[in-house]
């Protein structure tokens, strides 16, 4: 089986087995068929499948019918999937595949090309590189629809929680069957294969997985949502008359309830319960603990109640017992299907008992089979006070570990799990659920119902032959007595489980300023230590603009303005909490106590922790402006391409036809063409519209080359240092741009060291790290170090945004770490910027290490002039000047030249029967028909002749899939580079 690396789809665990969809669906149909599965590493995808097809391997899992495959045999198709339009979540849009003329519509790379249901339709289509730029685009109104496939879509919408914001309009654009690849000379894998794929369909297996991965898009939110119930105290109980109860399956009752949904309760199997809800199966259960496993299978609403788990030992045993570590060499039981038992397999030493039911474990405990058992704590107890084992067992504190619980949902229930998130908040702050936590996780008393009255029973017998009246006032006594103590618990229960439940911070501030109380929400964010309340409030603890970081004014400041009175309304601010520490973003709202039964409280102040929601929208703005910008530049470089081409051919035309000192003129002419082309190259990779020319580069001759650029520019106060690095250390990118980029770096520390006017030093260096790149090699960290003045956050916050700068307009453009940004992501790596005011600046390029040089561009070297054998070209281009001057070269290398500009007039030629050798052609042309829906054409009218591709920005690798495979050459380039492709191109 041929595997490459490929986020989401196939993934190297730090084990190494590999994970993802593709690894899921291989294991999935390899089990089935009885086939035992050997992997083979490939460095590209496009390799990993022309593997089968020439036989180096056997087969390759979830592909569709692709040129690549070759010769490659089909199986029975596994799924189909589909390419969807996506619009806003409005009522108030229309917007479908029949109404897109003037409509902006985002085109996600992915997609080989625009559907011919978008590329007919008028619409204004505009091209992203990732989703996250062109959702980001649409959930803020810059576009008006996205088109990709299913998988990508959602894979972004459920990891950012916006899949509520977005919907499918309408039926799949396109649709395309997924099948198994098999080798041609391995005929004898289609029977099980196909038998394999025919019965996971029946049993649904398929579709599961398919649909938890994202394949295929879920059913619609049906009138009436499944439950699934197991037997599970005190959560899931189901009674002996088959009546579904317990504190999930009634919370679950109540919120139904004010959300207007209509939910059937059945009993599921613990199997059943373990797998999640999934299409076909059942689609929600009652609130269950959250783990990363589940959450990769459910969607899930937020959280509702804290979930302990704790180690049960028979009473008196459990001396010198406070953690799992303590029990190393013990036999412990743990449940099949629970949480307890994957914490407790991370615990080395510890010898487990799986039980399939806690009845079981109970009783094993019990009788001394087992030391300790590991389980949720009430459930436990529960447990324990029905069969009447309370007082023989108990539960070491603290608990070892707890979860969240929550409400699961099947994938494509957004809408669901937003309604039930809408009154979550408000429900648990209600009586009515105080009553049903009271009822079913209150700890269990000892006087309980029965032994009250045993109590009143002796009692009563003791004094009712002497003191019958008085035995009469003390009984009325003891029930008022409990009667007030069950109304102060109650009361204590109901404010103590709203303020632990809440996830927000929740504080009540005195008149004087301190605090009164704070919920334990509040004191993880406020980092505020274990002391007695009231307490000042820290003096470390400060609040910012949130625009611009900088310090609120007193009249601004959220708890001054609260001890005065003011109501706050989820005002936003950012929270300081230490020096150094990340900022945290927050919705601020207060209102005043105005009870005279507490006058020495002034308001009550609530903090929402909504960090997580700022970061998205400022990933997606950035997104939004990068994308932009690089558009702008993709644009003005292609558009100078074409120009550069014009110049270069009319150049080498005219040095034919002129002396010596006039070609020497020409000569220079020609350079600068050069150099505009490398310059074009730059900005076309900054924008993300052409990959760097990547291969292996010393990083010794990087630095020693480095070093000859900065020192002439370095005052004499700056002092610059190199690390040795190995002579052997490689890695993998654009030498040109790697050099630029740390160009940059090095100039932007002489800059903020001279501002700062002291003496200083840059350090460069360069290590090898533990992590591993894209392509399974090392990450290289190449760190350029100064001791200047350093960043302020709200500078190191935007220090990466395009145009953003410190310096004055004559010394900066901000577009110096953004191009160091852009050209780490191109390379597959990443950027680390660690500065404080006062303490420097490090930034640290990740880039991979260097592997096997790759093949250049075809042509990029080439210096011999190929002559041509009388054919005939067909050139197709655009734009009239290098249409012009590119037939003049081909006349003069010996070519035949038949012409069109554009994309239409060439296949009006065609359909016309021209004869020609080879067709020419610029890939981008206005008029609905570019280069490659010109030679889909041609292919179509049953022409096979060879095809080269031109293009000012192409992007296109080895790894490109597109349906008419041919030669690509950028613009511009020389006549023997041009002749060179030719030549190869004709044979």
């Amino acid at each position: 089986m041929p595997w490459s690396p490929f986020a989401g789809r196939y993934e190297a665990a730090p084990d190494g087995s590999l994970t993802g969809y593709y690894a899921d669906l291989t294991r999935l149909i390899g089990e089935a068929a009885g086939l035992r599965i050997d992997y083979r590493e490939y460095d590209s995808i496009y390799e990993a499948l022309r593997s089968v097809g020439t036989g180096e391997t056997d087969m390759r899992v979830g592909v569709p019918d692709l040129p690549v495959l070759g010769d490659s045999l089909l199986s029975d198709p596994i799924a189909e999937a589909g390419v969807y339009l996506f619009v806003r979540n409005d009522p108030e849009v229309t917007l479908t595949s029949e109404n897109m003329r003037g409509q902006s519509i985002g085109v996600i790379t992915s997609v080989l090309r625009p559907p011919a249901a978008v590329a007919g339709s008028g619409a204004d289509v505009t091209i992203f590189e990732d989703a996250y730029g062109a959702f980001g685009a649409l959930v803020t109104g810059q576009l008006d629809g996205v088109v990709t496939s299913f998988k990508q879509a959602t894979d972004l919408l459920r990891s950012t929680r916006l899949d509520y914001r977005v919907k499918i309009s309408g039926a799949a654009l396109e649709r395309h069957e997924i099948y198994v690849a098999v080798a041609p000379g391995r005929p004898d894998l289609l029977p099980p294969i196909n038998a394999a794929i025919a019965q996971l369909k029946a049993d649904g297996d398929l579709e599961r997985v398919l649909t938890s991965w994202n394949v295929l898009r879920p059913a619609s939110v049906p009138d009436v949502l499944n439950v699934g119930v197991t037997n599970f105290p005190p959560y899931q109980i189901i009674t002996d008359t088959g009546e579904f109860t317990g504190y999930g399956v009634e919370a679950l009752r109540d919120l139904a309830q004010r959300t207007g949904l209509t939910l059937n309760f059945r009993q599921i199997t613990t199997n059943e319960w373990a797998r999640g809800p999934a299409q076909g199966t059942y689609d929600m259960l009652p609130p269950l603990s959250i783990t990363d496993e589940k959450r990769a299978v459910m969607d899930f609403t937020i959280p509702m109640q804290q979930s302990p788990y704790s180690i049960f030992m028979r009473r008196g045993e459990s001396a010198g017992i406070s953690a799992l570590p303590d029990l190393v060499g013990k036999r412990v039981g743990v449940a099949a299907n629970n949480w307890a038992r994957q914490v407790a397999m991370r615990q080395e030493g510890l010898d487990l008992v799986i039980f399939e039911n806690a009845e079981d474990m109970l009783a094993s405990l019990l009788s001394g089979e087992v030391s300790a058992v590991l389980y949720a704590t009430q459930t436990m107890e529960r447990l324990a006070e029905v069969d009447g084992s309370s007082e023989q067992i108990e539960a070491v504190q603290p608990p070892f570990t707890r979860t969240e619980r929550a409400i699961a949902l099947r994938p494509g229930l957004s809408s669901i799990r937003e309604n039930l998130n809408a009154v979550i908040p408000g429900y648990l702050s209600s009586e009515e659920y105080q009553n049903l936590r009271n009822r079913w996780l209150a700890a269990p008393t000892f006087w309980t119902a029965s032994r009250i009255w045993l109590a009143q029973v002796i009692i009563g017998t003791i004094f009712v032959l002497g003191a019958l009246g008085f035995v009469v006032l003390i009984l009325r006594a003891r029930r008022v007595a409990v009667i007030h103590a069950r109304r102060m618990e109650s009361l204590s229960n109901r404010f103590g489980a709203i303020l632990n439940t809440a996830r927000s911070g929740i504080l009540a501030l005195n008149r004087d300023g301190r605090i009164d109380t704070a919920n334990p929400g509040a004191i993880h964010m406020l980092q505020l230590p274990n002391q007695i309340w009231p307490a000042e409030w820290p003096d470390n603890i400060s609040f910012l603009d949130p625009y611009d970081l900088s310090p609120l004014e007193a009249s601004s400041d959220p708890v001054r303005r609260a001890l005065s009175g003011a109501v706050l309304k989820g005002e936003k601010a950012v929270l300081t909490t230490a020096a150094g520490a990340d900022p945290i973003h927050v919705h601020v709202s207060s209102s005043p106590v105005n009870d005279p039964s507490q006058p020495e409280l002034s308001s009550v102040i609530v903090l929402e922790d909504i960090t997580d929601q700022e970061s998205a929208r400022r990933m997606a703005e950035r997104a939004s402006r990068l994308d932009a910008l690089g558009q702008l530049t993709g644009g003005v470089a292609h558009d100078f391409n074409n120009i550069l081409g014009t110049i270069e051919y009319a150049t080498e035309l005219a040095m034919e036809r002129t002396d010596d000192d006039g070609r020497r003129y020409l000569r220079t002419s020609l350079g600068s063409v050069r150099r505009g082309a490398e310059l074009t190259t730059r900005l076309l990779t900054f924008a993300k519209r052409q990959p760097g020319k990547r291969r292996s580069v010393t990083l010794k001759d990087v630095f020693a080359d480095l070093r000859q650029l900065v020192e002439p520019v370095l005052e004499r106060s700056v002092t610059l240092h190199f690390d040795e690095v190995s002579p052997t250390l490689q890695v993998c990118c654009d030498p040109s741009q790697l050099e630029n980029a740390l160009l940059n770096l090095c100039l932007n520390s002489r800059d903020a060291l001279v501002q700062d006017g002291s003496a200083g030093s840059i350090h460069v260096s360069a290590v090898v790290t533990d992590d591993l790149g894209i392509n399974g090699r090392p990450l290289v960290a190449i760190s350029v170090q100064d001791d200047g003045p350093g960043m302020s956050p709200e500078v190191r916050e935007r220090a990466t945004d395009p145009f953003f700068t410190t310096k004055s307009a004559r010394k900066g453009t901000g577009l110096g770490l953004a191009m160091v940004y852009g050209f780490a992501d191109q390379s597959d790596g990443w950027m680390d910027v660690l500065s404080r005011l006062g303490e420097g600046c490090r930034i640290t390029v990740y880039l991979p290490m260097g592997e096997q040089i790759e093949d250049a561009t075809p042509g990029a070297t080439a210096s011999t002039v190929h002559m041509g054998k009388g054919e005939t070209i067909l050139i197709v281009e655009d734009q009239p000047d290098l249409l012009l001057m590119l037939s003049e070269v081909l006349k003069s290398l010996g070519y035949k030249i038949v012409s069109a500009p554009s994309g239409k007039d060439a296949l009006t030629l065609l359909q016309d029967g021209v004869t020609f050798d080879l067709l020419l052609t610029d890939i981008v042309m206005p008029g609905g028909v570019g280069g490659y829906q010109l030679a889909e054409r041609m292919r179509a009218l049953g022409i096979m002749l060879p095809i080269v591709y031109m293009s000012g920005y192409s992007g296109i690798g080895k790894d490109s899939y597109h349906s008419v495979p041919g030669a690509v050459i950028a613009k511009p380039c020389s006549p023997a580079e041009l002749s060179e492709v030719l030549r190869r191109a004709l044979g």
